[in-house]
């Protein structure tokens, strides 16, 4: 039981009680042998460290180093619109890390005749199998792959961080290298057994066979039918447009979610400004989704590739599940081709053109085609607009002979039976 203390509210009023006789003697015989000279010395002194000590705070939040942040070519990901409007965002006026005058140029200057490479498929992931394939002889399969091997492709441990999967894989070549991702015993009973997922373009043709070799000897000779009646949970196809500069395209669908991602810089000054890094057509959790960007930054930022050229790389993202599709293989091979929704218009940025048109352009890149338009009351003029995004769209550009070209390189990988793809033998026009 808690008891009542008298002598703590007593000691809280004495330390309040005013001074006594002797105490106030004391107090005016110290101000007395207290020179005026010393008291203001040692003002002074307190000054001066206060202010030294404000200083230092002021010069370590605005003159940092910025060793502590990315590169400043680096695309921030975490803003889908204009920096400047970002409660988060702060100016930064010096910074070390400059790209040199001649790759700027090289990465921002569009070729007279800009040339696309063949369409590839940039990511593959497949879902497979059953329960029944669940046996003694597949996990002692599964060990005897576990370990490296000098003279061909072998299993280790992955930690991934979507666990959905009970055990996951990395398939390495010999020499070490990561080649793709094989994950067994989905946790979730409407789950395929097995999945797999790679990079192809990222792949040689010798890398390819051993990812094959691999799931011969882990799913038996029939591993291909396995993996055609298996399901395609994503697909990337891509195209890289050599000499075409990411400033002088504008890319535009019908569908109503598009968004642009900025790019951090700094000129010789140091003074800080942003241009357009990325764009996205269509929703994040979107089943379809173009991507636009500049792939000549990104060889020379992650693999340290000098690059000559611009180089502008579109990307489209099927993932059927999400957009209520038909995922089974041969459904997404056959399907109709993605890539026919995206309308691309070339207009130099250093062309000049009317200030009214130079307006309408920004709010493309900005918002998007049709809400750019919504802005524009006159129906007259909306129509006019289209018409000139539609003239000034490059000839370069072919849709279909991209996509027959992203299935021969999926055909090419032999993963699955040829009944699965449609007829790609016909010329390309």
């Amino acid at each position: 039981m808690k008891t009542y203390n008298p002598s703590a509210n007593t000691t809280k009023i004495r330390t309040q009680r005013a001074p006594t006789a002797i105490e106030r003697q004391r107090q005016s015989t110290t101000r007395a042998t207290t020179s005026p000279q010393n008291a203001k010395s040692t003002k002074a002194t307190r000054s001066i460290a206060v202010s030294a000590q404000r200083s230092d705070s002021h010069l370590e939040s605005s003159v940092r180093s910025n060793k502590h942040l990315p590169d400043s070519t680096t695309p921030s990901l975490h803003h889908s619109n204009h920096p400047e409007h970002s409660h988060n965002h702060k100016r930064k006026t010096v910074n070390t890390n400059l790209l040199a005058d001649a790759i700027i140029d090289a990465i921002s200057e569009s070729s007279p005749q800009p040339t696309p490479s063949s369409g590839f498929c940039d990511r593959l992931t497949i879902t497979f199998g059953y329960s029944d394939l669940d046996t003694n002889d597949f996990a002692s399969a599964v060990d005897d792959w576990i370990g490296k091997s000098d003279d061909g492709p072998y299993l280790t441990p992955a930690n991934v961080k979507c666990r959905t999967y009970e055990n996951s894989y990395r398939i390495k070549s010999s020499s070490g290298k990561r080649l793709a991702l094989l994950q067994f015993r989905g946790k979730k009973a409407t789950m395929r057994f097995a999945r797999l997922e790679f990079n192809p373009a990222q792949c040689t043709a010798a890398e390819v066979v051993e990812i094959r070799q691999v799931l011969k000897m882990l799913f038996g000779r029939n591993y291909r039918q396995l993996l055609s009646e298996g399901r395609i949970t994503r697909l990337d196809a891509s195209v890289d447009i050599n000499g075409q500069s990411i400033h002088d395209l504008i890319a535009y669908t019908v569908y109503p979610q598009e968004n642009i991602r900025w790019m951090r810089r700094f000129a010789k000054d140091g003074t800080e400004y942003w241009e357009v890094g990325s764009h996205y057509l269509g929703a994040e959790r979107s089943g379809r989704r173009f991507v636009i960007y500049n792939k000549a930054l990104e060889l020379f930022e992650v693999e340290g590739i000098r690059p000559t050229q611009a180089i502008t790389r579109i990307e489209q993202r099927n993932c059927p599940d999400k957009c209520g599709q038909s995922a089974r293989v041969i459904d997404v091979l056959n399907a109709s081709n993605p890539l026919s929704a995206i309308k691309l218009t070339y207009l130099p940025s250093k062309k000049a053109v009317e200030p009214s048109l130079e307006f309408f352009l920004l709010g493309v890149k900005e918002w998007g085609l049709n809400a750019a338009l919504s802005k524009v009351a006159d129906k007259g003029m909306r129509s006019s607009l289209r018409r000139i995004m539609a003239k000034h769209s490059p000839g370069w550009w072919n849709a279909d002979r991209v996509w027959r070209q992203v299935l021969r390189h999926v055909r090419s990988l032999r993963l699955f039976t040829h009944d699965c793809f449609p007829p790609l033998d016909a010329a390309l026009s």
